[in-house]
This record gives C-alpha cells, sequence and structure tokens, in this order.
C-alpha cells in the first residue's frame, strides 16, 4: 500500500475518476455520431474520416481506461510521484 497521505490518493483517485468519465463521453460521442449519419449529408470522403475518427474514439477509449488501472498498479508497487505524473500527464 502507498505511504503517500490520504489526501494525495484522494486527488489521484479524484483524477481516474474524471479520466473514466472522460473516457465513457468520448464513447458516448461516437455512438452518437455514428447514429446520426443518416441524417447528415455529406461527401463520401467526410463520411469516412467522419467514421475513423469514431473508430478512434473507441481506440482511445480503451486506452485511456488502461492508463489509468495503471496508476493503480503504481499505487500499489508504492512507486514514485515522478512515475505518476507521467502517467497522469499521458493520460491527459
Amino acid at each position: 500500500m502507498s505511504k503517500r497521505i490520504a489526501e494525495t490518493i484522494q486527488k489521484i483517485r479524484t483524477f481516474q475518476e474524471e479520466a473514466r468519465e472522460c473516457a465513457a463521453q468520448m464513447t458516448m460521442n461516437g455512438d452518437y455520431i455514428r447514429q446520426e449519419f443518416g441524417n447528415v449529408r455529406m461527401s463520401d470522403e467526410l463520411r469516412n474520416r467522419t467514421q475513423a475518427l469514431c473508430v478512434d474514439l473507441g481506440e482511445i477509449q480503451l486506452d485511456l481506461l488502461s492508463e489509468v488501472l495503471g496508476i493503480n498498479q503504481l499505487l500499489e508497487q508504492d512507486a514514485s510521484n515522478t512515475e505518476i505524473l507521467l502517467r497522469v500527464n499521458l493520460i491527459e
């Protein structure tokens, strides 16, 4: 278990919660865009690029959640603040 003070751990947990919420929003936004394709006129090129963006949002969401879970591992290993901050910066 981490030797960090409770306030620091709480800030890290809050950050993780907000990052998970961001990931959920990315997924919902991608889903919404896909649902609205039939209602929007656009060129085939723009439609293909938009579909690719939706795929990217899903992949980024999975990467984001993986990195958030990685913070838990760092805390369990009592990793340095620098290591945790690097992971936070990557997520941001």
